[in-house]
């Protein structure tokens, strides 16, 4: 979407000392704006670049059936291949 952000990488379990003070749950990514609002969860971060980018290059398209499948699919990749991989990376580690 061409937005600048500043990426602020941390391990598992250290992550939660970097998490914006006051902020509760443990729950990565999460996206903090300049005046200071949070927002948690992939699905709700690209929703909020969706209204910052032109229409027509929006993930999330105005159908709201076809929004409905991309959103799907984005919450099948966090229900199924976030896990997946984080058990890989944790095999490996450990």
């Amino acid at each position: 979407a061409k937005i600048d952000f500043e990426e602020r990488a941390s391990a598992p379990i250290f992550h939660m000392a970097a998490l914006p003070r006051g902020k509760k749950g443990s729950s990565t990514p999460l996206l903090e704006l300049r005046d200071g609002t949070i927002i948690q969860d992939s699905t709700a971060i690209l929703r909020w670049i969706d209204t910052q980018v032109d229409p027509s290059r929006r993930l999330f398209p105005d159908d709201d059936s076809i929004a409905a499948q991309v959103e799907a699919w984005e919450e099948r990749a966090d229900a199924h291949l976030g896990p997946a991989v984080r058990r890989c990376v944790y095999d490996e580690l450990l």
